[in-house]
């Protein structure tokens, strides 16, 4: 059962197409905040930025690649905090019908389908340096206009409703390319 936090970010895993496809920005040089692989990110002036907690976001971060200081291609699936870099790419899903899994920062319900909730801080800090994963969480479901809506729960043997960190399927509510909707 999800009885331990291991939290992943914001993992899409279905799109109505059968094809998840990442597309392509910029993180501007010298961003000062770490992004991590499934973080929630957001448009802001023209590039990629991390998502705050109870704002719109874009999508997920899936990776990036850069030319640092010293002339050598980097490719990653975070962005490292302040990194000085040229030729910046970094994709990330943006289709409003993608499906993500997220684990819950608590126990979430059968009952709580349909409803909505924000992630949990979305900050410089929130991921492992080490696997470069998100450690974003879906905060407990409200009925009010939040960011993510809960639509399901991850199929997995190992995850059932009720669980202490259960895992759940969301789409995000608050996207930065449609309307957000009130939950149900």
């Amino acid at each position: 059962m999800s009885t331990v936090s291991a939290p992943f970010g914001l993992k899409p895993v279905y799109h109505p197409s059968g094809t998840i496809i990442p597309v392509s920005g910029s993180i501007a040089t010298g961003y000062t905040s770490n992004i991590f692989q499934y973080s929630p990110v957001a448009y802001l002036d023209g590039v990629i930025t991390l998502a705050a907690a109870g704002s719109a976001a874009i999508g997920s971060f899936a990776g990036v690649q850069y030319t640092d200081v010293n002339g050598r291609r980097n490719f990653s699936n975070k962005w490292p905090a302040s990194t000085s870099a040229t030729d910046i790419v970094c994709w990330f899903t943006s289709d409003p019908a993608t499906i993500y899994e997220i684990q819950g920062s608590g126990s979430i319900t059968e009952s709580d389908i349909g409803e909505e909730a924000d992630w949990s801080a979305n900050t410089t800090n929130s991921g492992n340096t080490i696997t470069g994963l998100s450690s974003v969480t879906i905060d407990t479901p409200a009925v009010t206009t939040a960011g993510l809506q809960v639509i399901g729960i991850s199929l997995s043997p190992t995850n059932a409703w009720g669980d202490a960190f259960t895992v759940v399927r969301v789409r995000i509510n608050e996207h930065q390319n449609q309307s957000a909707t009130a939950g149900y």
